[in-house]
């Protein structure tokens, strides 16, 4: 970043970005001064689920491999359940995935580097990074109503119906596609 930049978006190579994506979210930074946002996107696995987490209480039984966790206040990072925000809209979250993810150069400047660190148990380079944001003091959002797809043999756009039920899109370009509901 130089020094006159205030902020920073990650885009992955294997998503697909609207083009508004950047404007909506910086607006919506800047009008509410947050620290992180990140829109809504699917890990490419089936059925669909949201790189959208927010911190539970360990549950019986959970296969904690799948999870990311915080053995010392015994908490795990759960996705996020979409249909239980059905209108949308601006929401904090504890961990996101980072493509389309914006942070501000305070974030950057009070943690320090490397931001993204490879091989950090079950938690990822993002999701370490959000942690250790947190840890940190700042706070990362979640807007609901931007997504972006993740490109595997198809593209999944995360979207609502006319009903504000989520489900995902499959994409298949010319091939046609198909939309699920979760």
């Amino acid at each position: 970043m130089l020094p006159q930049e205030d902020w920073i978006m990650f885009m992955g190579d294997d998503h697909a970005f609207p083009p508004n994506l950047a404007l909506k979210l910086l607006a919506l930074m800047y009008r509410d001064d947050l620290d992180i946002i990140a829109p809504v996107c699917f890990k490419r696995d089936f059925p669909p689920t949201p790189v959208l987490y927010k911190y539970g209480e360990m549950k019986p039984g959970v296969d904690l491999s799948k999870y990311a966790y915080d053995e010392n206040e015994d908490k795990v990072l759960y996705p996020l359940n979409l249909n239980a925000f059905p209108d949308g809209g601006l929401i904090e979250v504890d961990g996101a995935g980072s493509a389309g993810m914006i942070v501000r150069r305070r974030v950057l400047e009070a943690l320090e580097p490397p931001w993204f660190r490879l091989g950090v148990g079950h938690w990822g380079e993002d999701l370490d990074f959000c942690r250790r944001a947190q840890q940190a003091g700042f706070k990362i959002h979640a807007d609901l109503d931007m997504s972006l797809g993740h490109i595997i043999n198809t593209v999944i756009w995360p979207e609502r119906t006319d009903t504000h039920e989520w489900g995902c899109q499959y994409d298949h370009g010319n091939k046609g596609g198909f939309f699920l509901t979760l």
